[in-house]
């Protein structure tokens, strides 16, 4: 796994893909410190021991980790829910709906240069909400439900508890801690066929 790799460009996304397409180009639009806006990830699982962790195809049967580093600067990535609706109509398909978690991972020198030490989460996560609370899409609509900080609720979901060390009571990894910061906002996206 290649850390620096670009995701796969899809070359015709539908459904829930060409909603987060349609989101994700807002957002980067609305907010100039996200460097990359991922799209839907999938869950790998490295093996039963070492647990899953979440990650996006880039090509050449080669994935992009969705943890942070060096390399990734501020970025987001959608967590869709397995457990999607779709809007059945015999003969036609009309859409649907999915749960979803956007996580969104960020450095605060870079989201405020000039008074980063003066601002806190909560400025940064009102910053995203208020794109995504006023963006007007096209072929969706997004609500969100609830917003949450701490790693083992952001990687809900995800057995990162034995993945490469992870682990919640003691991790040591500098991306936990200011500068740094993330956060995961939850919600649903409801899409129509033609996205």
């Amino acid at each position: 796994m290649l850390a620096t790799r670009n995701p796969q460009t899809l070359d015709d996304p539908v459904g829930i893909e060409a909603a987060i397409e349609e989101i994700n180009a807002l957002l980067k639009a609305q907010l100039p410190w996200l460097d990359i806006a991922y799209g839907k990830c999938e869950k790998l699982l490295e093996s039963k021991e070492k647990g899953s962790y979440p990650a996006i195809y880039s090509a050449n049967n080669e994935y992009v980790e969705l943890f942070p580093d060096q390399n990734k600067g501020n970025f987001s990535f959608f967590d869709i829910a397995e457990n999607s609706v779709i809007n059945w109509v015999p003969h036609q398909l009309t859409g649907g709906s999915a749960e979803f978690g956007l996580i969104v991972w960020f450095d605060y020198r870079k989201v405020y240069p000039a008074d980063s030490e003066n601002k806190s989460i909560e400025h940064v996560k009102l910053d995203v909400l208020t794109v995504l609370n006023t963006i007007g899409l096209l072929n969706s609509t997004i609500t969100c439900h609830r917003v949450l900080e701490r790693v083992e609720n952001v990687y809900n979901g995800y057995n990162l508890a034995l993945y490469r060390g992870f682990s919640y009571g003691n991790i040591k990894s500098p991306y936990m801690m200011r500068p740094y910061g993330v956060f995961r906002i939850e919600g649903k996206i409801n899409y129509r066929k033609n996205c």
